[in-house]
């Protein structure tokens, strides 16, 4: 509990909470962030489930690295609204919810990118890639009500 009172009374968290661009600088940034992983992850597991068919899973390894970088860009502006108000955000539940289907969201897509890696579509795929759909989706669902849930 005296970390979090820290975080949101350091400088950076001072910085998120109050100045007039600190937080809309760096939930843009996130929501930048958030498209980036989304937008491939989204190709990929739809590409699994059997849209655009034709196109080879091989084609979309080159789109990997904009995710990764929407992934880092995601958790550093993350990390910075969370300093801005640390004690809500660690015992919120709806926030607690959103970190677990990242996590799930991440461990599906490893998971997924092993069962194509030999270009067969199987129905195991096909079932992870709606699971890192939902997990994906859910995250950001659950992203947005934690601006409207859990307020005291």
């Amino acid at each position: 509990m005296e970390f979090l009172i820290w975080l949101e009374e350091s400088g950076l968290g001072i910085w998120i909470r109050e100045s007039m661009w600190g937080y809309p600088l760096v939930l843009a940034s996130h929501a930048v962030g958030m498209a980036m992983v989304v937008g491939v992850v989204t190709m990929i597991d739809i590409r699994v489930l059997g849209f655009a068919a034709r196109i080879p899973i091989a084609n979309f390894n080159s789109l990997f690295a904009i995710a990764w970088i929407g992934f880092f860009l995601n958790f550093i502006s993350g990390c910075l609204l969370f300093c801005g108000d640390a004690q809500r955000f660690f015992f919120q539940t709806v926030f607690q919810i959103k970190i677990l289907l990242i996590v799930l969201g991440v461990i599906a897509l490893w998971v997924l990118l092993r069962q194509t890696r030999n270009a067969a579509i199987t129905r195991a795929a096909k079932l992870t890639a709606a699971f890192s759909l939902l997990c994906w989706f859910g995250a950001i669902t659950a992203g947005r009500l934690t601006a409207y849930i859990g307020l005291e």
